[in-house]
This record gives C-alpha cells, structure tokens and sequence, in this order.
C-alpha cells in the first residue's frame, strides 16, 4: 500500500503551500468548501473534510484540500475575509 498519485488537476493548477497573506489561500476562495461530508462505500459516513468545487467533491483523500495551501485558480471570496469586514465598518 503506497501513496496515491497526486490529483491530475492539482499538478496542473500547481496546488501547493499557501502564502503568509491569509487572503490568498484556500479558505479564502470562492470554490472551497470548509464541511463536506464525505460517503464511503455502501453509504458510510467518512467525515466531514474540506473539498473544493474546481478539483471535485469525490470521496477519495485525493480530492481533500487544506484551508491553509493555495492554487492558481484561486479566487478570494471577500464575504469569507473577516479583516475587510471590519475595515468596512470602521469607515
């Protein structure tokens, strides 16, 4: 039992480490979903894991994504950054 290859979208979009600005990574994005609740087989409840909407909602651990890594489909999602929030409300 080895490791799995990496995801073929994941190598293309060069999903990777994300930056020290926090606006930047995944838990930030538009596509990335924070709790999904993943099915095994026969209907099996796995968890719940973060996925996201460009690399697939699969249930493999392929398809897991971290809050804290990033890719070049990244899209910020401002509604998801609490720092603009608040710098809105102090106008």
């Amino acid at each position: 039992m080895g490791a799995l290859p990496r995801l073929k979208k994941k190598i293309d979009l060069k999903y990777r480490k994300g930056s020290m600005d926090e606006g930047r990574n995944c838990k930030h994005c538009k596509s990335f979903i924070s709790d999904y609740q993943v099915i095994g087989i026969g209907g099996v409840e796995l968890g719940i894991e973060p996925r996201c909407k460009i690399f697939g909602t699969n249930s493999s651990r392929r398809y897991r994504v971290r809050p804290d890594h990033t890719c070049d489909a990244q899209v910020r999602d401002d509604a998801k950054c609490w720092w603009l929030k608040k710098g809105a409300s102090n106008v």
